[in-house]
């Protein structure tokens, strides 16, 4: 086992105690832990797209990296306004999703069923509202 800094050890932290809570309090959570009854069709399959790919951003990615193929969704794009954290997510897709540095340019090219946005919070209604305007669940 490794030293873990305070800062490691939050993030671990509160990841787990949201996860527990949601598990706990919302019924719909149950698609995670019983993904049989997700349809496996390529034409139900979910394009998703990540804003902020950094410490949060790239914790939530592994998440949905770990259920992807269980739960039929693909991560298309990632953007990110720091170069290297938006070519380590393309990275962490296998190369699979197109990296961009402007959320704009994100949802102009790239078609996509939902976003995860998780930059720092001051920037999350601009890119919220964008989103849902085109019509794209966040």
């Amino acid at each position: 086992m490794t030293n873990m800094n305070r800062r490691a050890f939050v993030e671990l932290i509160s990841g787990l105690a949201g996860t527990s809570f949601l598990a706990a309090q919302m019924p719909w959570f149950t698609v995670f832990t019983n993904p049989s009854s997700v349809s496996m069709a390529p034409s139900d399959r979910v394009r998703v797209g990540f804003i902020g790919v950094g410490s949060r951003g790239r914790t939530l990615m592994l998440n949905v990296l770990d259920f992807q193929d269980r739960m039929n969704v693909d991560i298309v794009a990632v953007c990110d306004n720091w170069p290297e954290h938006k070519d380590r997510a393309v990275a962490m897709t296998g190369g699979k999703a197109e990296g961009f540095l402007d959320y704009r340019e994100m949802y102009d090219k790239v078609p996509m069923d939902a976003v995860i946005i998780a930059p720092p919070l001051h920037a999350h209604s601009k890119r919220t509202i964008d989103a849902m305007n085109l019509g794209i669940h966040v």
